[in-house]
């Protein structure tokens, strides 16, 4: 029984990310479930044992690439030490990640007629709960005396922002573009734009 579940679970996963491939070149209205069918190397019949449409599957694999996100950047930021630190590796992290997806970037952000009111609460929800990190993280740095004192919600509104506007990446694609982007995010970030 529990080589079925693990099967189940692999075979999910394989098309999953076969969706990832698919949406991202051909966007959500030009994809077909028959395409991901053959890029998942499955007959089209199994993907709706896991899914029962087109738009149930793309919005399942959305779902899983912002738990990944998410996950991954928990992950890394633990490692670090200080809360400055964190924020560079946030930053570092999030264009990674951009530029590794920036296809389905184009997709999940572009359109959005086709999202539906579940996903779009979702999404709504997954970015409270990220603003809610952000701005703990600034009250810790406040509390170490890393910042100064700032009003950590409003920071943690403007770190989201930041973010959020670079999910389209392809201005910087050149690694050394893409660096001193990083440094320069963090200058501004955590010292601001003023001139003293």
């Amino acid at each position: 029984m529990m080589a079925e579940s693990r099967e189940e679970k692999d075979k999910r996963r394989l098309i999953l990310e076969a969706a990832i491939t698919v949406f991202s070149q051909y966007g959500f209205h030009q994809t077909k479930v028959e395409d991901v069918a053959v890029a998942a190397g499955i007959g089209k019949g199994t993907i709706y044992e896991y899914f029962s449409s087109k738009q149930e599957l793309f919005e399942e694999m959305f779902r899983e690439c912002v738990l990944l996100y998410g996950e991954r950047m928990q992950k890394d930021l633990a490692a670090e030490e200080t809360i400055r630190r964190k924020i560079v590796r946030l930053i570092q992290l999030h264009l990674e990640f951009t530029q590794k997806h920036k296809d389905l970037a184009k997709v999940a952000f572009g359109d959005h007629s086709w999202i539906s009111q579940d996903l779009k609460n979702w999404m709504i929800s997954m970015r409270r709960q990220k603003i809610a990190q952000l701005k703990a993280m600034i009250e810790e740095g406040i509390k170490r005396g890393e910042f100064r004192a700032v009003n950590p919600e409003a920071a943690g509104f403007i770190l989201a922002g930041t973010l959020s506007a670079l999910w389209f990446p392809d201005e910087f694609s050149d690694q050394v573009v893409f660096d001193r982007l990083v440094d320069s995010l963090h200058d501004i970030l955590l010292y601001g734009l003023s001139a003293e």
